[in-house]
């Protein structure tokens, strides 16, 4: 009996984003990182890929644990800057849409993502792009992402996705590690595990200067999720968020 390997899709948007910064265009994010197709995959392969270092991490451990066939749709990134301009935002997930439909069934997405992003005109691009993920595989196949421990997770992305690991470093030095833990999540899922889901938002707004992860308060809870993590528990994120926005639309409430 042949038994096809899963094919698991890889995308991606990386922006931290503050309102009061000048807009990230797409030029910016063009000339610092962008990656479509096979080109994604001969990027992460070099010795110092110019890319999150999630996407190799991800690759490397997906290959370590088992037979599977990468499927790269994009990749794009750029530094902390203002709100993503709406139109390469846009024009970016349209191109992963069209990417996706091409790309044949996929078995599996994993998404890289910083998770707090804002667009000139949306409030939520990170929840739309996972919303494209879940809408592209279906209710029954797994949606598995990494963020920034810095994320604004949005209801959408809770919903969106099967897991979201977060990194637990600040200064961030665990990115490829956290993508390892996410291929593992997601071999898991492929497996036919299903995972419940808690989202808890609490009223808190802590100051960046507060969330380093030697010592002191924040550095407690991440410690304390883990000490939590046994087989069914697999995952535990305690994200920050970032409060370096106001929201474009007087309705909005973060």
């Amino acid at each position: 009996m042949t038994i096809t390997p899963p094919r698991i899709a890889i995308l991606g948007i990386h922006l931290e984003a503050n309102a009061f910064a000048p807009t990230t265009t797409g030029a910016d994010f063009r000339e610092s990182c962008y990656f479509e197709g096979e080109a994604m995959l001969a990027e992460a392969a070099k010795p110092a890929p110019a890319m999150p270092a999630e996407i190799p991490g991800f690759i490397a451990a997906m290959n370590a644990t088992g037979t599977w066939e990468p499927v790269p749709i994009l990749i794009t990134s750029c530094e902390p800057g203002g709100p993503a301009e709406q139109a390469f935002i846009d024009e970016t997930l349209a191109r992963m849409r069209q990417l996706l439909d091409e790309a044949g069934p996929l078995d599996g997405i994993y998404v890289s993502n910083h998770g707090a992003m804002i667009a000139t005109e949306d409030t939520d691009p990170d929840g739309e792009l996972y919303a494209l993920a879940r809408e592209t595989v279906g209710p029954h196949h797994p949606v598995v992402a990494t963020v920034d421990l810095h994320a604004n997770i949005s209801v959408r992305m809770a919903d969106s996705a099967d897991a979201i690991v977060s990194y637990r470093t600040n200064p961030h030095v665990d990115q490829a590690e956290r993508a390892a833990e996410a291929a593992q999540l997601m071999r898991r899922l492929l497996a036919g595990e299903r995972f419940d889901k808690s989202f808890i938002r609490l009223p808190i707004a802590a100051p960046p200067v507060t969330l380093l992860t030697a010592h002191g308060a924040y550095a407690d809870m991440i410690t304390e999720g883990q000490r939590h993590i046994e087989p069914d528990i697999p995952l535990v994120s305690v994200v920050a968020g970032l409060r370096l926005r106001m929201c474009p639309r007087p309705a909005c409430r973060f």
